[in-house]
């Protein structure tokens, strides 16, 4: 009885509304608790409030940029596990500068590329915060 663990604690960080509830259904459904965020300024809301275990985040967001969100969340949280969900390499020249700053930050404890299946959002998962 008392020896089931807590779940694991997981922010989806992404605008696109269908693309962050079919991540957190994959999510949920195995086992893990997982909560969306549309924009940065609500990720940084959430962040404040909550302890998350792994984040999602979308490097292009309207307002706040992904880079701008990654650098609050590693501010507060330095040991943060952060994978970045991108459209790379489409609009990858308007935003490289972005990019190599979190290549250079450390910010990439995994990449996934849209358009991606569930089963790599769960490996992602499974990989940082089960080894």
């Amino acid at each position: 009885m008392g020896d089931e663990k807590p779940k694991k604690r997981i922010l989806i960080i992404e605008d696109e509304e269908d693309t962050s509830k079919a991540i957190m259904a994959v999510l949920s459904r195995s086992g893990y608790y997982a909560e969306i965020a549309l924009s940065g300024e609500e990720a940084l809301e959430k962040v404040s409030l909550n302890n998350f275990d792994l984040f999602f985040l979308d490097v292009s967001l309207p307002g706040m940029s992904g880079l701008e969100v990654y650098r609050h969340i590693k501010g507060i949280f330095p040991g943060a596990k952060i994978c970045i969900m991108t459209g790379w390499p489409k609009g990858f020249d308007a935003q490289k500068e972005e990019y190599l700053s979190l290549v250079r930050e450390g910010a990439l404890d995994k990449m996934l590329r849209k358009p991606f299946g569930h089963g790599e959002v769960l490996a992602v998962a499974r990989s940082i915060l089960e080894g």
